[in-house]
């Protein structure tokens, strides 16, 4: 999917894309920048991004840990455009960003672990979708009637609640890459790129 750099993200939109039955993956570039999937800069397209993710009782944005979009305008520095929007709850989610120069958008492999592999994956982060965390809770969360007249009882609801939030923490994370540091890109590419915005210029 695409949105244009100058179209605004309007939720009713997101809401279309995301609130059926069913999981679902969609992905590509919403020109949507937020610091929360790793971009260096945050737009009002990822703010609104970025809000209705933490709305949602379901969805998360899983993106790759560099910039996926290297602009033919040397003014501009390169960004992390190109994400997913997943509902495929307890699943790690991998983004594999693949630097080939045939366009100025990097193309991305997206990776679902759905059953044990022979390779060791790479380390991932979990994230909590807080907002979530707290409608769950709060949800869950039993309301004491009677007051705790022993420590029998004290300790059985301590260990009850902590079950609980822990089991909710689960429920509303995602993974996301760990390491969120930008490699240099090889002397080589960067003279690609160089010649190829020379030439776009001319």
């Amino acid at each position: 999917m695409y949105k244009s750099l100058n179209a605004p993200l309007l939720t009713k939109d997101l809401d279309t894309l995301t609130k059926h039955e069913g999981l679902f993956l969609a992905a590509g570039d919403l020109n949507a920048k937020h610091h929360s999937w790793n971009c260096r800069t945050t737009n009002q397209a990822g703010k609104v991004l970025h809000h209705h993710m933490e709305s949602s009782n379901t969805n998360s944005i899983c993106a790759p840990d560099s910039p996926t979009q290297h602009s033919f305008n040397p003014l501009h520095i390169p960004e992390i455009l190109d994400i997913a929007i997943v509902n495929i709850p307890h699943r790690e989610y991998i983004l594999t960003n693949h630097n080939d120069l045939t366009s100025d958008h990097n193309p991305i492999v997206i990776t679902i672990s759905d059953s044990p592999i022979s390779t060791t994956p790479p380390a991932a982060k979990k994230r909590v979708n807080w907002a979530k965390f707290e409608r769950d809770v709060a949800q869950k969360l039993p309301k004491l009637n009677a007051k705790l007249s022993s420590l029998v009882e004290i300790d059985n609801e301590v260990i009850s609640t902590t079950k609980l939030i822990q089991s909710s923490i689960d429920n509303c994370s995602y993974f996301t890459n760990q390491n969120h540091i930008y490699e240099p890109l090889s002397p080589d590419i960067l003279l690609k790129i160089t010649t190829k915005k020379s030439l776009r210029k001319d």
